[in-house]
């Protein structure tokens, strides 16, 4: 699998597929197709994809000044495991970090204890929690920082 920052509208409907095998509370369509908008600019999208442009996961990110914020990573289950979350993370985090974001947010429900340990293998360390944050079902959010190092530019 390839991280590809290309957004293709033709992938909306299997984009969507995997936010509904991967969340008890997914997304509606609008979430990927409002990427198309100016006013998104400052959301960005990766996809994972194999040689044949099957979709093997997503990242969702948005930019703001200095911060970025990891906004949705779905990978569906029959792939997980497989280090696409890790590369759709480390993309994601390079990509921001060049343009300027010095911390990386994000916010993981408290009982999905895989997706933490992943954050927390890739540096990321617990700041606070948001109660009541999701629903379907109700539950805190986790939320997660990680500071970004500057891209070396003495090449």
């Amino acid at each position: 699998m390839q991280a590809d920052r290309r957004f293709m509208r033709d992938h909306i409907e299997e984009l969507l597929s995997i936010e509904r095998e991967s969340f008890a509370d997914p997304k509606n369509g609008n979430i990927f197709s409002s990427l198309y908008d100016d006013a998104a600019a400052h959301m960005h999208y990766f996809v994972a994809q194999d040689e044949n442009g099957t979709i093997g996961g997503y990242l969702l990110l948005s930019i703001a000044a200095d911060e970025a914020e990891i906004i949705n990573v779905a990978v569906p289950p029959a792939l997980r495991r497989r280090g696409i979350g890790i590369e759709l993370v480390t993309e994601a985090l390079a990509f921001a970090a060049a343009r300027g974001a010095t911390a990386c947010y994000l916010e993981v429900r408290a009982s999905n204890l895989s997706a933490r340990r992943l954050y927390e293998k890739m540096s990321f360390n617990v700041v606070g929690v948001r109660k009541m944050y999701y629903s379907a079902p109700s539950e805190d959010a986790i939320v997660m920082r990680r500071t970004l190092e500057a891209p070396c530019n003495d090449r």
